[in-house]
């Protein structure tokens, strides 16, 4: 039988999946792995180090488990944390360290300057949104004005996914989709690099060849074979980025469809049939031509969690009373306690900007705050904090999109004189209706952090429990190749899912801390602004 191969780089773990032609996942594994944090609003990876050698683990092993399996790899799928600016020579060496995404803020006045130069309209023209910490095109330019020794040898300004795809093809592409958030050098309208764009950043003959995700971007060369234990001459798709390969897993695939991904940064998709543009969101074309996606994250939510875990609870043997003292605290253990104590933690209230945010807030010098600590709050509180600060930044994101499509509706309106027709997708996308939201990533295995998110939201949670990111992979790469007739057809691979539905009786409490929070927020604002310009000691 034949066999798919997915690979998915994330910020602090690497995954890997084999998937057979019936959809069924044959052999997962994964690795961990650290983030570089030089200075404050800066995060980077090693291209070879991290993403190459993470790679290589999981394909030998896998390929490993395909031979006793006796299955014959078919193709193979990859996707990453996305957009990373990753400069490489002409033999396609990297240069420097990774820039990873909107999590990493360090161009700030790049895109003060951008803006001044091309000029917001312009850019929203080009690009169908403005510049923040997500986009790549400021963060090619700081790479240019500050490292020029750099920038002369630069050959090619890869992302991570495509740096994969070069390492085993030897071909230089990027797919459309995360080329749309290469901001403002991608063209959406036109579906091609803007050289008006590119000329304040770098020539466009140095950004990869665009692809569509799942076109075949060559095959595994004789080197990369050895490297990597997979076959000289299996195809490779061009790939895409994490949070579109892990909607495709949940069966995101038609306009209409909609998700958050829980993973170390937090990431909301919706895909229309036509292009939508936004003043806070990133408009993206999709997979597939002919569609679209509208997009927003939270800098961080998994991180929070995560730093929580390592830097509050570490040595302290979690809360399970029979754990061993000094033994690291599990997150099932953090996320039981939290569920004992009541909604809104007893007064203590949480914002989780800690690596800045992305939508709807464009801060990068937002700050993590807690607010109403007292001494009658303990470890299980200011965890449950944590998770509920995601969930009200989930909530503001949600209603901000419901928003920005209730005013498009209105400019359809008027533009048809009146009627109440919308074009496309307008309604049944509109991720501020009442349909259940499609949920993936690490956080979704919490029942806990689930069920808050509903109550806080109002909106029901359709958690799908698969291979993630990986899984949708091995489902483009299965697509790709031929697998499939249709799209339709590819969401026959489909995961197992939980529902959760909101807590009526929660409501009430949860609307008035949400006020609070969306208030906290311009309450602290310029103090925090104060605090995040200090200098800070660079350290790795």
């Amino acid at each position: 039988m034949e066999a798919f191969f997915g690979v998915d780089i994330g910020t602090y773990s690497s995954k890997g999946v084999l998937v057979d032609r019936a959809g069924t996942i044959q052999a997962e594994c994964r690795r961990s792995h650290g983030l570089s944090v030089p200075r404050a609003g800066w995060a980077e990876h090693d291209a070879d180090s991290l993403w190459w050698a993470d790679f290589c683990s999981l394909t030998i092993e896998l390929s490993q488990k395909a031979d006793s399996l006796g299955l014959q790899p078919a193709g193979i799928g990859i996707s990453a944390i996305a957009p990373c600016v990753l400069p490489v020579d002409e033999q396609g060496r990297p240069l420097r360290r990774g820039i990873l995404y909107g999590i990493d803020t360090r161009a700030s006045e790049q895109i003060k300057a951008m803006e001044a130069e091309l000029g917001s309209e312009q850019i929203r023209r080009i690009a169908g949104s403005g510049l923040d910490s997500q986009s790549a095109g400021p963060k090619i330019r700081w790479v240019r004005e500050n490292e020029p020794e750099i920038a002369a040898q630069t050959r090619y300004w890869l992302t991570s996914t495509s740096y994969l795809v070069y390492r085993l093809t030897g071909r230089a592409v990027i797919d459309r989709y995360t080329a749309s958030f290469f901001r403002p050098l991608y063209n959406l309208a036109k579906g091609r690099w803007s050289v008006e764009a590119a000329a304040s950043v770098c020539p466009v003959e140095q950004l990869p060849e665009l692809t569509w995700t799942t076109e075949t971007a060559g095959t595994i060369g004789r080197e990369a074979s050895k490297a990597c234990g997979l076959p000289e001459g299996l195809p490779v798709i061009a790939g895409t980025a994490d949070a579109a390969a892990e909607a495709v897993s949940a069966g995101v695939l038609e306009p209409g469809d909609s998700m958050i991904m829980f993973g170390s940064s937090l990431f909301i998709i919706t895909l229309h049939d036509t292009l939508q543009r936004s003043s806070i969101f990133w408009p993206a074309v999709s997979l597939f031509p002919g569609t679209w996606a509208l997009t927003g994250g939270m800098a961080t939510s998994g991180a929070v969690t995560q730093w929580m875990k390592d830097n509050i609870f570490a040595g302290i043997g979690g809360f399970d009373s029979e754990a061993e003292a000094g033994a690291e605290p599990r997150f099932s253990e953090l996320t039981r306690k939290a569920g004992e104590v009541p909604p809104g933690a007893e007064g203590l209230l949480m914002l989780p900007y800690m690596s800045g945010e992305r939508t709807p807030v464009d801060d990068p010098l937002a700050r993590g705050v807690l607010a109403g600590l007292s001494l009658r709050h303990g470890q299980a509180h200011l965890y449950r904090a944590a998770l509920e600060a995601v969930g009200y930044g989930i909530r503001h994101n949600l209603e901000e999109m419901a928003g920005e499509r209730r005013m498009a509706g209105e400019k359809l309106k008027k533009k048809n004189n009146g009627a109440e027709e919308t074009a496309g997708s307008l309604q049944k996308a509109d991720p501020g209706d009442a349909g259940a939201l499609a949920v993936v990533g690490g956080g979704a295995k919490s029942p806990v952090w689930m069920q808050l998110v509903a109550d806080i939201t109002g909106r029901s949670l359709s958690v799908f429990q698969s291979g993630g990111a990986a899984y949708g992979d091995a489902i483009l790469a299965a697509y790709g190749t031929g697998v499939f007739p249709s799209r339709k057809a590819a969401a026959d691979w489909k995961p197992s899912r939980h529902g959760y539905h909101p807590n009526p009786e929660n409501r009430n409490l949860y609307d008035r801390y949400y006020r609070r929070y969306r208030e906290l927020y311009g309450a602290t604002a310029s103090i925090v602004h104060e605090l995040a310009g200090e200098t800070e000691t660079p350290k790795e």
